[in-house]
């Protein structure tokens, strides 16, 4: 022991004697150290801030809540609700529009990856699918009793996105989950990316190719400039400023050619192109700064952005709306904040002026994004879930309305319309199941799945107040014949998807009888 110590003495004291520049040289030879063990994030704080609020104004998770959660729900374009109970999922289709079909699977794969790793706990939740939130808090009294009705609190609702004037919780977006379809990737659905479980290892590596050094000095934002005014005005930026930005104006849709492939100049002179070609997340890799500027409140392409080993440099303004796991990531940090648009310029000429510093950032952002795989989201929404589970004040029973989910496939088929997604997105792979299927089950058409030939409804499945869809939910009519036959049958009444429509509460709860229950139009209740 007393050699040790001395060994141990002396090596301190060499160190503290030899030069700055010769000890980093030495520590630079040494073999790199085995990378720590994963560790999950830690969801807490955001679980209990998003709860908080009903565990002390609302009384808790209340089926007189869901209720109204659901009434207020039908007026976005994507809503339902979902029981857990003794480890089986069933989903009640509030909203699922027609035309946003393609992503009606990567609604409900948040619950089904959960639980497949997760023992959740039997709930009753009612989730949201619209970009932004929908559970506004109420300015004063008189907005209150307008929006949630005399003496009703704002009711618990999942959202995608999250703000400070709302009280949606926290739950994944839609683009984590994109279909895998027949080929076995995200080559066929209109958006093209890649399911997170995919996109996540293979941006990673991608972004880890190239060193922060050869990278093009520049920052690049591509996308649809007619969402936002930021962005138009980065665009006109761009103009201005070629030597420090490229902005490409592409429709995500559509299929253009790589930037790089046709040999465009401008990806590293700068300045903008418009419609002519497109640049994949492993093209932005190339590129030392990426600009993340929200549409709708938000863009859900920041995920993959960290994943590329650029700087993310974050427009605040007009980015309002916040994901899940945004409240991990600190400006200056992992990602270089500016306040508006107008800040760009100059914060990309701070970043060019201080390389060591730029290239930390880069690196921050890449290793914390790093740690959040597919299983670190389904931790978030185990946590989230069992948080949410614990303040419910009854005990969830199936919903008679409802239909069951073991499979993916169970959702392919469930949200099909014709053949729209069966052909492209079936992947029969059991899986994906809760529960093992029995042996004479595995077969088509279910191959193991729960799947007993339902569709949402028809008054779900269409905006009624559209001139061209008067009629669609009528049997016999031209609309019908044309698009509503595709749909299942209706137990909602039409009034209930008139917008500012309330429960009447004297009227049984649809969750109980599995009937629609007469509305109060907006501006009769009292």
């Amino acid at each position: 022991q007393q050699q040790k110590t001395e060994r141990l003495n002396a090596e301190i004291a060499r160190a503290r004697a030899m030069p700055r520049a010769a000890r980093a040289c030495e520590e630079r030879a040494q073999p790199s150290l085995p990378p720590a063990p994963r560790q999950r994030w830690t969801w807490s704080t955001v679980v209990m801030n998003a709860l908080r609020p009903f565990e002390r104004l609302n009384g808790g998770i209340t089926l007189r809540g869901l209720r109204l959660a659901e009434q207020k729900c039908k007026i976005s374009t994507w809503c339902h609700r979902a029981q857990v109970i003794d480890g089986r999922l069933y989903i009640t289709d509030l909203r699922s529009i027609f035309f946003d079909r393609h992503y009606a699977m990567a609604r409900v794969m948040p619950l089904l990856l959960t639980m497949k790793r997760f023992h959740v706990p039997d709930l009753d939740a009612v989730f949201s699918g619209t970009d932004y939130p929908i559970m506004d808090l109420p300015r004063d009294a008189a907005h209150m009793n307008r929006m949630y009705g005399p003496g009703q609190p704002v009711p618990p609702v999942f959202s995608p996105t999250a703000n400070t004037v709302s009280l949606d919780l926290p739950w994944p977006d839609f683009s984590f989950f994109p279909p895998l379809g027949r080929c076995g990737k995200g080559c066929t659905h209109p958006l093209k990316t890649p399911r997170w479980q995919l996109a996540h290892p293979q941006l990673l590596a991608l972004g880890r190719k190239l060193n922060f050094s050869e990278k093009i000095d520049r920052a690049v934002f591509t996308g649809n400039m007619k969402t936002s005014p930021n962005r138009r005005t980065i665009f006109n930026q761009a103009e201005h400023h070629p030597e420090l930005l490229f902005v490409n104006e592409v429709y995500i849709k559509t299929s253009p050619p790589s930037c790089f492939d046709i040999g465009e100049p401008n990806v590293t002179l700068g300045g903008v192109l418009v419609k002519r070609c497109g640049l994949s997340f492993e093209e932005l890799c190339r590129y030392k700064y990426l600009l993340n500027v929200g549409s709708n409140g938000y863009a859900n392409k920041l995920k993959y952005l960290f994943l590329t080993g650029s700087v993310v440099i974050w427009v605040r303004k007009d980015s309002l709306n916040y994901e899940f796991f945004e409240s991990h990531f600190v400006p200056g940090i992992h990602y270089a904040s500016v306040d508006t648009v107008e800040e760009v310029p100059g914060m990309i000429r701070r970043l060019q002026a201080d390389p060591a510093w730029a290239e930390s950032i880069a690196r921050a952002g890449q290793a914390q994004m790093a740690s959040m795989d597919v299983n670190e989201v389904a931790n978030f929404c185990f946590q989230m879930l069992k948080a949410y589970a614990a303040m419910q004040r009854f005990k969830p029973k199936r919903d008679p309305r409802s239909w069951e989910v073991n499979c993916e496939d169970d959702l392919v088929r469930h949200y099909d319309r014709g053949s729209m997604l069966e052909d492209l997105y079936l992947t029969e792979d059991n899986a994906t199941c809760l529960r093992p299927p029995p042996s004479k089950q595995f077969s088509p058409p279910g191959w193991g799945g729960a799947y007993r030939g339902t569709h949402p409804p028809c008054l779900a499945s269409h905006d009624l107040s559209a001139k061209e869809e008067v009629g669609v939910c009528t049997k016999g009519t031209r609309q019908w014949q044309a698009s509503g036959r595709l749909d299942g049958e209706d137990w909602d009444l039409p009034e209930a998807y008139k917008g500012g429509a309330l429960p009447d509460w004297s009227e049984v709860d649809p969750a109980v009888s599995g009937k629609g229950a007469k509305t109060m139009p907006w501006g009769t209740y009292k």
